[in-house]
């Protein structure tokens, strides 16, 4: 395990955090028995899912100059992709576990019309996947991730029946320190006036994102999880974009422990199309 694993294990303020935030999904777990029981999308192949300890490190596949609208990069399942904005109550994470797997835990919720404290799942996914089912190639400090139409078997959390869904995804870590923009630089870009201006910026619920000290990395990239963010100077770090730029060589540890080699040259991970 990394560094950022091993203070993860160790430290109970990680996660006391990372528990209440679960413990908020499992009250949105009773919500969604209640008001969407036919919710096929709301899974598991976890045997002990409500028991999970999040004694690893856990990381954002985020967008190139992540922004409300899209600021996850993307999943499918069953062939359809799943909402990648940012809101409250959202999250897309993924994480290295202890016993050599990767942990996929993003969701989405609803809540009714002027209510937002009544909020159920529009989706909810905490899945395993065993490294053979993944495509890893890594040119450190870029690294990919993909998987093609992975079928997982397990357990519908509404009814508790079993049940199947096939997984996409290509998250890609292809930033640099170059990739980097304070933001009155990327303000002036085409990119900014023509994508980032159509919708208005949604508030933020005053956690600590993806701002890195007033950067904007303008590449696909993995960040650290919000939650282990706040914890960058008990890391060593002084400023939340040390840390941020330090991420490959973690990256780099758990991608070789998985058996990755190391690409002959950049053509390796570009990406192609999406899933």
């Amino acid at each position: 395990m990394c560094r950022l694993c091993d203070f993860a294990h160790a430290s109970t303020d990680y996660q006391e955090l990372m528990e209440r935030a679960f413990v908020s999904d499992l009250d949105r777990m009773i919500a969604s028995k209640k008001d969407w029981p036919d919710n096929r999308f709301v899974f598991t192949n976890l045997a002990k899912w409500d028991k999970i300890r999040f004694d690893f490190a856990l990381f954002e596949p985020l967008a190139a100059i992540p922004n409300p609208e899209n600021y996850y990069q993307g999943v499918w399942v069953d062939s359809e992709k799943r909402g990648s904005s940012w809101e409250s109550g959202w999250g897309r994470s993924f994480g290295f576990t202890r016993d050599g797997k990767l942990l996929l835990y993003t969701k989405a919720t609803m809540h009714t019309k002027f209510r937002p404290e009544d909020e159920w799942f529009k989706y909810f996914f905490l899945v395993e996947f065993e490294p053979a089912q993944l495509s890893l190639v890594m040119n450190p400090p870029k690294f990919i991730i993909r998987a093609d139409e992975v079928k997982l078997k397990g357990q519908n959390l509404l009814t508790n029946e079993e049940s199947e869904h096939s997984f996409s995804f290509i998250f890609s870590h292809l930033a640099t320190e170059k990739s980097a923009m304070l933001p009155e630089a990327v303000k002036q870009s085409a990119f900014y006036r023509k994508v980032l201006r159509r919708g208005k910026p949604k508030k933020d619920d005053g956690e600590q994102r993806s701002d890195f000290e007033r950067y904007t990395v303008t590449t696909p990239y993995y960040a650290p999880h919000p939650f282990l963010m706040q914890f960058f100077q008990e890391l060593g770090y002084e400023t939340r974009f040390d840390f941020q730029v330090a991420i490959p060589k973690f990256v780099e540890e758990h991608f070789s422990a998985l058996g990755a080699r190391p690409a002959p040259s950049d053509d390796a991970l570009n990406p192609g199309p999406s899933p």
